[in-house]
């Protein structure tokens, strides 16, 4: 028989406002424990490495086709061909690049992957900006030129594990969405500031990239938490909130 009210079967299993007092439970507990100690400046931290994984992501999808056709002229190979090569060869990276990373753990993995994206980054300014192309020349601007893109995958293996590793489980993906909300605002300035600061020289944007990899490489080195050697997911996070 098909009662009269086909939901007065489900009133003893939702209780009236347990939903409510559950979500405003969560909010908060997260609004208290990302403003808790260490883990307000972990919380800043994460986000700045966000920001900069996505403005470099981005600025480098965006300016290096440009520059390749129109500023850089001492490569015989064209630009194309160029970005075809280095996008092929990070296919098999993207699988060799996992084997560190389980080594280094996620703090680690990332601040390996933005000294990577730095040094990338610097090393084609130098290579791109010499007016013979040479067999040094040509190595350091393709070593340069994939480097970056090494650095990025690194990097982001590490930076989709820590909230995970900082934040208690039940807040865990609100904090993920934190940071990759934040990240959002690297992608979307990456090409204004690019056009920007294009009249000055590509130069200029290479380096800002490569200043602000660095600045996140050691930021992520000094803040961030690393677990100890035999230590759990969960003994690093009650680590972390007792400090």
């Amino acid at each position: 028989n098909v009662p009269d009210n086909p939901t007065a079967c489900l009133e003893p299993l939702v209780p009236s406002g347990s939903v409510t007092t559950a979500r405003t439970s969560v909010r908060e507990s997260f609004s208290v424990t990302i403003f808790k100690g260490h883990v307000l400046l972990c919380t800043l931290v994460l986000c700045f490495a966000y920001i900069t994984l996505n403005f470099v992501e981005y600025g480098l999808a965006y300016g290096e086709p440009r520059i390749l056709r129109e500023a850089v002229s001492n490569n015989p190979m064209p630009g194309a061909w160029q970005l075809f090569t280095k996008h092929m060869g990070s296919v098999p990276v993207r699988i060799v690049v996992v084997l560190p990373a389980v080594w280094l753990g996620p703090k680690g993995s990332m601040v390996l992957g933005f000294s990577f994206m730095s040094i990338g980054l610097l090393l084609f300014v130098w290579a791109a900006s010499k007016s013979q192309w040479t067999a040094g020349t040509a190595s350091a601007y393709y070593f340069g030129q994939a480097l970056p893109g090494v650095g990025l995958i690194q990097a982001w293996i590490g930076a989709f594990q820590l909230p995970l590793d900082i934040y208690p489980a039940e807040l865990a993906v609100t904090g993920s969405g934190l940071c990759i909300a934040c990240g959002r605002v690297g992608s979307i300035s990456a090409p204004y500031i690019f056009e920007i600061v294009y009249g000055r020289g590509w130069q200029t944007y290479w380096n800002f990239m490569a200043a602000s990899s660095a600045m996140a490489a050691v930021t992520c080195y000094v803040v961030l938490p690393a677990s100890s050697a035999g230590e759990t997911t969960e003994e690093t996070k009650d680590r972390l909130h007792n400090i």
